[in-house]
């Protein structure tokens, strides 16, 4: 089996440093990083990815409607989608879920979060 190849999304590049780096300790090394949802939806189009972890507030598109886009592509439906938010009321966390997030993340987390999430999606 190959390599999970990990998108991770968020409009602040030291989050994706940090998360590209937590990944790397857990073993993950194929991780690409985007800026912001249009970005990630032109990547996940155009790459084999396994795995999105997305922040949710980012312009021009934010996570949420990027999950929204990524179910509702046939051949990317089915894509585990990890949202991550600092921001995490229980109604957001009802909108994940009806949006289809695999599994919702509340900033900040432990690289030990990280890696029970990933095992919880059989990582």
């Amino acid at each position: 089996m190959a390599a999970p190849k990990i998108l991770v999304v968020d409009d602040l590049a030291g989050m994706r440093t940090a998360l590209r780096q937590v990944l790397g300790k857990l073993g993950f090394d194929a991780v690409i990083e985007c800026e912001d949802g249009s970005q990630a939806l032109d990547c996940l189009r155009a790459d084999d990815i396994t795995l999105v972890i997305s922040d949710w507030q980012m312009e021009p598109m934010d996570g949420l409607t990027l999950l929204q886009e990524v179910r509702n592509d046939v051949r990317l439906a089915a894509l585990p989608f990890i949202l991550v938010s600092g921001e995490l009321s229980p109604q957001l966390h009802e909108r994940a879920n009806a949006a289809g997030a695999s599994m919702v993340l509340s900033k900040p987390f432990g690289p030990e979060t990280l890696r029970d999430a990933l095992a919880g999606l059989g990582y």
